[in-house]
């Protein structure tokens, strides 16, 4: 019987956190955690988990995780991310939701948790032109981006996958700001910077929290299957519409995934798409018995079968 679409996925503990700088390590257990609970322009919304609820609560719950697992580690013990807020540049939700290209940039003080925590939301922001960049096939080594889109919808395809926009991968309408090489960089001018009103700590912040909101899609079936879903159109994802920052928070617990956990977080990322893409189905891509297409009526993926 073909299994049904999980709203999380708790990971097998990692034998080893990752080595590196003090934020690879941070971001690399709370990427970790993040996993642990979930997976040119367009002007109606094809996201992931919702911005407002869900992404939060995942970000919010990864450090939750991350602060119970810390003091078992020699070198995060004594970290702490609810410590003295510094300044950054924000978008909140309460500085509002864009549908198109608009930038908002709030100058703000804010710890690192909290940071982290908004970074599931900004993430999203502006909604039309990140749905797009959202999405990632591991089994398409020529178009990973998302390609199933309503083309009266779309001025321009940007043709870039969520690996690649999370591994800093600009477009002409679109700068990403906030990717994990992004982080690590503002991570270490904040270090060589002794101005007390610099934007970097926040910057860095900023961008984990981006990271691990892309690290939740990826634990989405719709976001590795190539099945993009319009909820204004009247095609919405079912395990998006439904699933509160309650329901994320009551179900953070349960069975790891059979992952590698050590390693580069983009590979970490490719290997999360791909369980998810193999062992998940989402609406529009249900294999129809008997035969080699999907109810989109496109080629069926590999697995799951009916056999499953």
């Amino acid at each position: 019987m073909l299994r049904h679409i999980p709203y999380l996925s708790r990971i097998r503990r990692p034998e080893r956190w990752f080595p590196g700088t003090a934020l690879a390590t941070i971001v690399g257990a709370v990427s970790v955690a993040g996993i642990a609970l979930v997976a040119d322009e367009q002007p109606v919304r094809v996201g992931a988990y919702g911005n407002i609820e869900a992404h939060p609560q995942i970000n919010r719950s990864a450090l939750d995780l991350f602060d119970s697992e810390k003091d078992a580690h020699e070198y995060l013990h004594r970290a702490s991310l609810s410590g003295e807020p510094t300044w950054g540049v924000a978008w909140d939700a309460s500085d509002g939701i864009q549908p198109i290209l608009q930038n908002v940039a709030v100058k703000k003080k804010k710890t690192a948790r909290q940071w982290i925590i908004d970074g599931g939301f900004s993430a999203d922001e502006p909604e039309g032109p990140q749905a797009l960049r959202h999405f990632y096939d591991p089994t398409d080594g020529t178009t990973p981006w998302l390609t199933d889109i309503v083309v009266s919808t779309v001025v321009r395809n940007p043709e870039i996958s969520l690996l690649d926009w999370v591994g800093d991968k600009d477009d002409p309408s679109l700068a990403q700001d906030y990717s994990w090489p992004d982080a690590k960089e503002y991570f270490r001018s904040a270090l060589a910077d002794a101005t007390p009103a610099n934007e970097l700590y926040g910057k860095a912040w900023r961008g984990v929290g981006e990271t691990v909101h892309a690290i939740g899609d990826l634990a989405l079936p719709a976001h590795v299957r190539n099945d993009g879903h319009a909820k204004e159109l009247g095609d919405p994802d079912p395990v998006e519409v439904s699933t509160t920052a309650n329901m994320i928070e009551s179900q953070a617990s349960g069975e790891w995934a059979p992952l590698n956990y050590d390693q580069d977080v983009l590979k970490l990322m490719h290997d999360l798409a791909a369980w998810t893409n193999a062992n998940f189905l989402s609406k529009d891509t249900v294999p129809l018995s008997g035969k080699p297409a999907s109810a989109n009526g496109k080629s069926a993926y590999a697995s799951p079968t009916w056999a499953d």
